[in-house]
């Protein structure tokens, strides 16, 4: 058995072809669940990373606080000379989704310009269950039996029993951790349709 959220369709499809996830409301819970979790801390590969990464279907090869200079500017000056700018604004006003993006972008900036974490309490419109497998799966670079342990009871707790088996058999991250296997895997339901789990085998 695997849950199926809302926005479990942006884990493995393309959020480039995704309508659900260009709704204000939508992109709103997103950014909330990230605020809350930390952009800093979801986006630091990307911000430290030398490579090109991907922003619509176009690689981008610049520096993040630029383009996230550019965007913001862009968006106030119709006068701004890069065609690339004023098209992703008016795809985004064809939308109506134009000024959620800017506020999300502005949020952006402001997190990637600390140098700490804000801790502050969640919104109403977070989404904890994406909160929650997002620390899974970013919080931290070691697993320690621990955090192992919660992070079965978490999955588990919401519904993804087909990413719970995975991390017991076929995740390496989680090869070395002395597990009571039998005991945790009595406790999933067997998946009943063929799905797509949260967190797949990433052993093959």
């Amino acid at each position: 058995q695997e849950t199926m959220p809302s926005f479990y369709e942006l884990r493995h499809g393309d959020w480039f072809e995704n309508d659900w996830v260009r709704k204000p409301k939508n992109m709103k819970m997103l950014h909330e669940t990230f605020k809350y979790f930390g952009y800093k801390r979801l986006l630091q590969k990307a911000i430290v990373s030398q490579e090109p990464f991907m922003l619509e279907q176009l690689y981008i090869e610049r520096d993040m606080y630029e383009l996230l200079d550019s965007l913001l500017l862009s968006y106030r000056d119709p006068q701004f000379k890069e065609k690339y700018y004023k098209q992703f604004w008016q795809r985004r006003a064809f939308e109506r989704n134009d000024s959620m993006v800017y506020v999300i972008l502005q949020d952006v900036k402001k997190a990637l310009s600390t140098n700490t974490v804000p801790q502050r309490k969640p919104v109403p419109q977070y989404n904890d269950t994406l909160y929650q497998l997002l620390w899974i799966e970013f919080g931290s670079d070691t697993i320690t039996p621990f955090l192992a342990q919660r992070h079965f009871n978490a999955l588990h707790h919401f519904g993804f029993h087909g990413s719970a088996y995975n991390l017991l058999f076929e995740r390496y991250a989680y090869y070395n951790i002395p597990w009571n296997v039998d005991s945790l895997k009595a406790q999933l339901k067997p998946v009943s349709q063929a799905v797509y789990p949260w967190f797949e085998d990433d052993t093959k």
